[in-house]
């Protein structure tokens, strides 16, 4: 199967759905999993709808992370997704993000913000119908946080399924790199020290 190229710049972490639904429909024809297509595109349509509130949403946090290091916490369910926004916005907005997860955030990572060598901001994503214990650790930590002179952001996963909770928030990834680094005056697409690298590599 051969992916579509919407424009000859077009960035391979632009390409999402394109994998997703490559993959997806793989194991749907081999049998390995139920047939889910339209949930799929009924998710997307929903989602498509939802757009303009993702960018308003990822405008006002891209605001909020200005001139900070954005740290990613999810679940350890959705730790892929805190991953994806930290590559999101390393990516589009060519500046350093780092990513982990609940409950392993917890047991060492917290202890570095006893003595900060930078200005942090700490988006903790959260699923709402994680267990209680699990829910409690974001407000836990956020107070922590907040007694070390850290900012944090408490966002909720959007959505009834694991599929639209992890889309939702991967839409605010997009739309929260694409305006932070407008608010650096970086051309989101490139990704010229990567190109650089690959040609040093390969001389």
């Amino acid at each position: 199967m051969k992916l579509p190229i919407p424009y000859p710049n077009f960035q391979p972490r632009m390409g999402t759905g394109y994998f997703f639904g490559a993959m997806l429909q793989i194991l749907i024809n081999q049998n390995l999993i139920p047939d889910v297509s339209d949930e799929i595109r009924s998710l997307a349509e929903n989602l498509n709808d939802q757009m303009r509130n993702f960018e308003k949403k990822g405008m006002e946090l891209a605001e909020k992370i200005k001139s900070k290091t954005p740290i990613i916490y999810a679940s350890s369910e959705y730790k892929a997704v805190a991953m994806v926004w930290k590559i999101k916005i390393n990516e589009n907005a060519k500046t350093p993000s780092f990513w982990n997860f609940f409950p392993e955030t917890n047991h060492n990572e917290m202890v570095g913000f006893t003595n900060p060598q930078a200005k942090f901001f700490i988006i903790m994503l959260k699923d709402p119908q994680d267990n209680e214990r699990n829910k409690r650790r974001y407000e836990t930590t956020k107070a922590l946080l907040k007694e070390k002179g850290i900012e944090s952001e408490i966002i909720n996963m959007e959505g009834n399924n694991v599929f639209s909770k992890m889309f939702s928030s991967v839409s605010l990834a997009d739309w929260t790199s694409y305006y932070l680094a407008l608010e650096y005056g970086q051309d989101p697409t490139p990704v010229d020290m990567v190109e650089s690298l690959k040609k040093i590599l390969a001389s």
